[in-house]
């Protein structure tokens, strides 16, 4: 695995890539993932369990140990679909306004500037 010799790929008519750089290129953008991944659970987990562990017993206590189990039980693609479906497409039906896009990294716009090039990649990270 550390050599990044995982074989070829058959493409028709004979003619045969090599899978590591297509999994190279697609290695940033799971990276990037992860990371966002890693963040926002750690932005509304370790607070909520703080919170939750302060108030021992009580009613927040439960309501918090509950939807963790919830969503702990749930597949994730189900809870993330679910997301893009209201924050996306019925964002715009019933409010007139686009919450989050519906994918992609970033938008088919040029930017030059990278300022605004970083802002539309993290605007397209919410939905992932």
């Amino acid at each position: 695995m550390v050599t990044w010799q995982y074989g070829y790929s058959w493409e028709g008519l004979g003619e045969y890539r090599p899978i590591a750089p297509e999994m190279g290129r697609r290695l940033t953008n799971t990276i990037f993932l992860l990371g966002i991944a890693f963040a926002r659970t750690l932005a509304v987990g370790l607070p909520s369990g703080i919170f939750a562990g302060s108030r021992r017993g009580r009613k927040i206590d439960v309501s918090v140990i509950r939807v963790g189990l919830l969503t702990y039980g749930m597949l994730a693609y189900l809870i993330q679909m679910l997301f893009l479906l209201f924050f996306s497409y019925y964002s715009i039906a019933w409010f007139g306004v686009q919450i989050i896009p519906f994918g992609g990294i970033m938008s088919e716009v040029e930017f030059s500037n990278p300022i605004l090039l970083v802002g539309d990649i993290m605007w397209h990270s919410i939905d992932q």
